[in-house]
């Protein structure tokens, strides 16, 4: 660097540390979408995850009892299937008129926990179906079957060994 502040004689050094600053972000978004994502590090599993469906009825009950195949909104992919359902009384919580809070059991009303087992993706971060939709606990899903099209949270995930 000379009297004026220049490096070389030719550049100012602030404009050389921008400079420097462009190339490293532009290095940095670079690695960032070139980078490898978690769609090339999939590994097949076999997954088990346990979905609660609440607030239905003894029909619905009875159509998951059934078991069977899971498959997307179409019928063409088959997204898992059905191996066990465990049913109980929907149980709400209703405040009283002296502003108590009590449970309370919803007549005709059931809850379901449906175990659904499935082969699917796993990677670094995240679980998948044979659709690409991802698993995870506290996540949405629809179960839909020939007899009922209903949908829960998932509740528990495990990968089958």
């Amino acid at each position: 660097m000379d009297k004026n502040g220049k490096l070389f004689n030719k550049i100012n050094i602030i404009d050389f540390c921008v400079i420097l600053l462009i190339i490293v972000f532009i290095i940095g978004i670079g690695i960032r979408l070139m980078g490898s994502t978690s769609e090339d590090i999939k590994t097949p599993k076999t997954f088990e995850y346990t979905v609660e469906v609440s607030n239905i009825r003894g029909y619905s009950v009875d159509a998951l009892k059934k078991l069977g195949n899971i498959t997307d909104s179409s019928g063409d992919i088959i997204l898992g299937e059905i191996i066990s359902v465990e049913d109980k009384p929907y149980i709400t919580e209703l405040n009283t008129l002296n502003g108590e809070i009590i449970e309370s059991v919803i007549p005709e009303k059931y809850s379901c926990l449906v175990k659904i087992q499935t082969t699917g993706n796993e990677s670094d971060e995240f679980y998948f179906d044979p659709n690409d939709t991802e698993l995870s606990v506290g996540k949405s899903v629809n179960i839909i079957t020939k007899y009922v099209n209903t949908s829960g949270l998932i509740k528990a995930l495990r990968i089958v060994e």
